[in-house]
């Protein structure tokens, strides 16, 4: 499975629109996408890109794309490459046309970190931000395929990262059936925690009420959040 990482684009209606709606259908932050998110990447601070299959025609992925499409009609519609700029860097925007499936951000610093009481460090380490991969389209190793783009593009420069950080929800939420229930219309595949624990990643922090946000159901929730980071091996030819 090839992944394209395609830069999105704060200035662009249709992007803000896909991109909070991807957000609700994760369960959380939806309501940050207009302000901050847009805001720190056009300074910066962030790079999220949009996750693309490269090749749609897969047999498999074609069965997985008409049913993520059929629960999802709105998602047919294509974007465009629009954003003239990754992290201040100006870029040609090709216009080419993409069907986003998920989406991941890279961060200089962590927004999280910070409010749980984390202190900045100048260790080489970049953080992956949020990280979405369609309900219906999980099981084709896509989020896989994301990380180990991510992980590649970061140790080259101009980023020359040494290690990688990220926080994201404590897996005992996502084994809690009153939780499941609230957020999801079927159960996931596998906790968020143990998915990166499986790709080399280790906990060394733990904050509650980090993750507020109503449920489905219009319901309030204070998550915890759990941090974790992985060291990465520049390999040279």
């Amino acid at each position: 499975m090839k992944i394209d990482l395609i830069p999105w684009d704060p200035d662009s209606s249709e992007h803000i629109e896909r991109l909070i709606a991807q957000r609700e259908q994760c369960g959380w932050s939806a309501e940050k996408v207009r302000d901050p998110w847009a805001q720190w990447q056009r300074e910066g601070m962030r790079s999220l890109f949009w996750l693309v299959i490269a090749d749609e025609s897969e047999p498999n992925v074609q069965e997985k794309l008409a049913e993520h499409f059929d629960k999802n009609p709105s998602y047919r519609e294509y974007l465009h490459d629009t954003c003239k700029a990754v992290r201040l860097v100006p870029r040609s925007p090709t216009n080419a046309k993409f069907r986003p499936i998920g989406h991941i951000a890279l961060d200089k610093e962590s927004a999280n970190g910070r409010e749980a009481g984390l202190k900045p460090t100048e260790d080489g380490t970049y953080w992956i931000g949020p990280l979405y991969v369609a309900w219906e389209l999980q099981s084709l190793g896509i989020g896989r395929a994301a990380m180990d783009t991510a992980e590649a593009l970061v140790v080259q420069p101009p980023l020359n990262a040494k290690a990688l950080g990220l926080d994201t929800l404590a897996k005992k939420h996502q084994e809690d059936p009153e939780y499941i229930a609230a957020h999801y219309e079927k159960p996931p595949h596998t906790t968020n925690q143990g998915w990166y624990e499986r790709r080399g990643f280790q906990v060394f922090h733990s904050a509650d009420g980090i993750y507020t946000g109503p449920d489905r159901f219009g319901k309030e929730w204070h998550r915890t959040a759990v941090f974790l980071k992985k060291s990465l091996v520049a390999t040279t030819n």
